[in-house]
């Protein structure tokens, strides 16, 4: 199950009950792939980029986010669900 929060890129912080938070760990499928192979999701509109792997769209992963920036965040590839 992907696990669906928001983001607020004016605060830097997630509407709702949760913030996205360096180290933070989430089950997410992916959407896309990258010019470099990175996979890409989206979080309500706000984009994850997914490196350390070798992704395929349609597959759900666990990554682990690494950076916060107000319109993408990137991530590492944890594993395979």
């Amino acid at each position: 199950m992907v696990k669906t929060i928001s983001y607020d890129p004016t605060k830097r912080r997630l509407r709702g009950e949760e913030m996205l938070k360096i180290d933070q760990e989430l089950k997410v499928e992916i959407e896309a792939i990258g010019r470099k192979g990175d996979g890409i999701t989206k979080i309500n509109g706000h984009t994850i980029f997914i490196q350390g792997g070798e992704v395929e769209i349609g597959k759900t992963y666990n990554i682990k986010i690494i950076k916060i920036c107000p319109k993408f965040s990137f991530a590492d590839l944890i594993g395979v669900i």
